[in-house]
């Protein structure tokens, strides 16, 4: 698909190369703001969670969780009944 793109590319006329160039470095600059944009929060730090750290920050979660390590409902609403 790139080459065949390539080669579609070196016969386009300027104007329709142009209006390809626009779209393709909007796209560029909309992932590149995707990767920077916060998509949550850590709950133990308040730090925000970008999302191009998503994945690795996801998966240690997951990773904790299968070893156990992890609040159910009750804990919580015990820790924070004893706070009350």
């Amino acid at each position: 698909m790139r080459t065949e793109s390539q080669q579609i590319l070196e016969r386009i006329d300027e104007r329709f190369l142009a209006a390809v160039y626009a779209l393709l470095k909007t796209y560029e600059r909309e992932e590149q703001d995707v990767q920077g944009e916060v998509i949550g929060y850590n709950i133990k730090n308040n730090e925000p969670i970008l999302a191009s750290e998503a994945d690795d920050v996801f998966e240690k979660i997951v990773n904790d969780v299968k070893r156990g390590n992890y609040l159910d409902v009750d804990d919580i609403i015990a820790k924070k009944s004893a706070q009350w």
